[in-house]
């Protein structure tokens, strides 16, 4: 309520109303009586919300939505975060389609609803209904990039070092992984790198395995490059995440 000005009791009761039924349509009418009117609201508030962050709504951890195993961080990093952009997404927005359909209403209605807004300030928020919806779209963007094209990344039977040993007879992808030899030694002699060992193939088949390794590197690299940029993309988002 706003009594800067030292307003009347009239002045003051008239205020009162108008911020009460505000915000009464979002908290009702028994917790906006209650935090005006009940002594020790607040610390009584405080204290149902600290029991309810710590064991039932638990916001300051980040489920990666990985399997209980070891993980390197890289990938505890790249799914803890996108699994926060899947919570915003489907949780805080409600779903896919109330995103494009905010962001349909957004388009429609440029400078709707602005006519208590001085005139000068208006483009402002037209600007920002239209960051807001641009924003938007790149969090489905990422979104639908992490649960369709990501986990094919995953899949290694995508790579095409995998794909060119279905081809070989006498061998699956693990055999053709396990046939190494050492081929950098430290001071000991002990091996410090392996290769595959081409040994049993001709000169053809050994040229087209360094082929389809050279791909599966490329690949690899390609899949992990498209990670990190999509990963920059989200931390630049990040202070418009939020509902």
């Amino acid at each position: 309520m706003y009594t800067k000005d030292n307003p009347d009791i009239k002045t003051r009761l008239r205020r009162w109303w108008k911020s009460a039924k505000e915000s009464a349509r979002w908290k009702g009418w028994i917790l906006v009586l209650a935090e005006d009117f009940l002594p020790g609201y607040y610390k009584l508030n405080r204290l149902y919300h600290s029991f309810r962050y710590r064991f039932i709504d638990i916001y300051h951890k980040i489920d990666t939505g990985l399997k209980p195993d070891y993980y390197d961080i890289d990938s505890l990093m790249v799914h803890g975060m996108f699994s926060l952009l899947c919570r915003y997404i489907e949780r805080e927005k409600d779903g896919v389609k109330e995103c494009l359909d905010e962001i349909t209403y957004l388009e429609n209605n440029w400078g709707q609803g602005y006519d208590d807004i001085p005139e000068e300030h208006r483009q402002g928020h037209i600007d920002a209904a239209k960051n807001q919806a641009d924003n938007l779209r790149e969090a489905l963007r990422l979104y639908h990039w992490w649960k369709e094209v990501y986990l094919k990344y995953q899949d290694y039977n995508n790579n095409p070092w995998s794909k060119y040993c279905e081809t070989r007879e006498g061998g699956s992808t693990l055999d053709r992984m396990l046939d190494h030899k050492p081929c950098a030694f430290d001071k000991d002699g002990d091996p410090t790198m392996y290769e595959l060992n081409f040994n049993g193939e001709s000169p053809e088949e050994a040229a087209a395995s360094r082929i389809a390794l050279d791909a599966s590197h490329e690949y690899e690299k390609k899949c992990d490059d498209e990670v990190t940029e999509n990963l920059i993309a989200l931390i630049k988002l990040r202070k418009t995440l939020w509902t």
